[in-house]
């Protein structure tokens, strides 16, 4: 019996998979709101911060900012890793790489799993007593706040380290049954995307 996620069987479950596209895209779709989520909650606690908090529009203009940005560079990033990992895999552009693209949206389910941690150190570090947050209140010495917003909480070393590595382990075994592609190879590339990503999060 194949398993119904690739979280623990990829090759099993993408080898036997009728068509993974609809629901890797919809797993994605997930991670995308929950980041949004987290970068408004982000928002909401640092506007606490300030002793003057910033009027309604300043706050709705960045939570829009944080929306726009977390989507532009997640869609992004889904793109050039499906393409990267469907290129130097071995895999061709006879509309396999669908299969790709499923595989690399499935991957972002470690991730999504890992966003109570993420929220627990979001609100743990009160956006201000450490580094628990990338947005950055600018104090415009006029009494003005405006909001510089580089990404959500980081998860901390150990739980990134396991997100990434299941991630590649769903990369690597998933493209490779998906595109019937040696495995050695796609988890080459797998690994180099995940040694990218770890290195993106912790800079």
């Amino acid at each position: 019996m194949s398993p119904k996620t690739p979280l623990l069987g990829p090759a099993e479950y993408f080898a036997s998979a009728d068509d993974p596209l609809p629901v890797g895209m919809a797993v994605f779709a997930l991670y995308v709101l929950a980041t949004v989520g987290l970068g408004v909650v982000s928002v909401a606690l640092l506007a606490t911060q300030p002793a003057d908090p910033p009027a309604t529009v300043e706050l709705l203009e960045t939570v829009g900012h944080v929306v726009f940005i977390t989507g532009i560079d997640l869609g992004i990033a889904i793109a050039a890793v499906t393409i990267v990992v469907h290129r130097f895999s071995g895999g061709s552009f006879d509309g396999t790489i669908g299969w790709t693209l499923a595989v690399v949206g499935w991957s972002y389910a470690p991730n999504l799993l890992a966003v109570p941690i993420e929220l627990a150190f979001t609100i743990a570090g009160n956006l201000g007593e450490s580094d628990a947050s990338a947005i950055a209140v600018l104090d415009l010495g006029d009494g003005h706040v405006a909001f510089s917003s580089t990404g959500v909480a980081p998860i901390g070393l150990i739980p990134l380290l396991a997100v990434t590595i299941w991630s590649v382990y769903i990369i690597g075994y998933g493209v490779a049954a998906a595109n019937d592609v040696p495995v050695r190879s796609a988890m080459g590339v797998a690994i180099l995307v995940g040694i990218g990503s770890l290195l993106t999060s912790l800079l």
